[in-house]
């Protein structure tokens, strides 16, 4: 086992690339610059429902506690 002996490794430790993710068996063939079609579902998933946020009228009754030296009041 010596330089560049380990698989598909190059000498200096990176691998090479194959056109295949190490995730997936697929190559990356894809046609990515066509927008893929609506979805339904994942439209529902990702927007539906509300989105609380930060309520600031309720932004000064967080506890806090805080320890240590110099600490303001």
């Amino acid at each position: 086992e010596g330089f560049g002996s380990r698989g598909d490794r190059t000498g200096f430790g990176r691998f090479e690339r194959s056109g295949h993710s190490r995730w997936c068996d697929k190559s990356d063939d894809d046609d990515w610059s066509k927008p893929l079609p609506p979805s339904e579902r994942l439209e529902q998933e990702l927007f539906s429902g509300g989105n609380t946020g930060i309520n600031f009228e309720k932004y000064d009754d967080i506890p806090v506690e805080v320890t240590g030296n110099n600490c303001p009041p």
